[in-house]
């Protein structure tokens, strides 16, 4: 290395040294802390449903372990009825039902799990 590469070396570093903890500040002073609750348990159900007329609405605040998980309609013994549709995360899912139906039924097709049972 010759001496100008030197002098730009130790001021590249130098540069470095003091913009890398900046940047770092910079990038937490958003982060909020105190939300993280302690034990780990939530306000909000992991799964409301909710019946309204003709199409019953689910809200999934907690995702399922499953990443297959069907919605079944509950018929009125109690046994399955028609595929209502299909949960893929957290969000705001309505489905139409029938007269029929009394509850949902929320499934892992592939394990072939009962992961949520909902009367109305």
């Amino acid at each position: 290395m010759i001496a100008g590469q030197r002098r730009a070396h130790k001021y590249i570093w130098i540069g470095i040294l003091v913009l890398l903890p900046m940047l770092m500040i910079l990038a937490v002073k958003d982060l909020d802390f105190s939300a993280a609750d302690a034990s780990g348990t939530s306000t909000d159900l992991p799964v409301s449903v909710s019946l309204n007329g003709q199409s019953v609405s689910i809200q999934v605040n907690t995702p399922f372990k499953s990443t297959s998980s069907l919605v079944y309609e509950m018929l009125a013994d109690g046994s399955k009825g028609a595929v209502l549709g299909q949960l893929e995360g957290r969000g705001t899912y309505d489905f139409p039902v029938s007269e029929a139906t009394k509850g949902i039924y929320v499934v892992d097709p592939i394990k072939d799990v009962e992961l949520l049972k909902m009367e109305f």
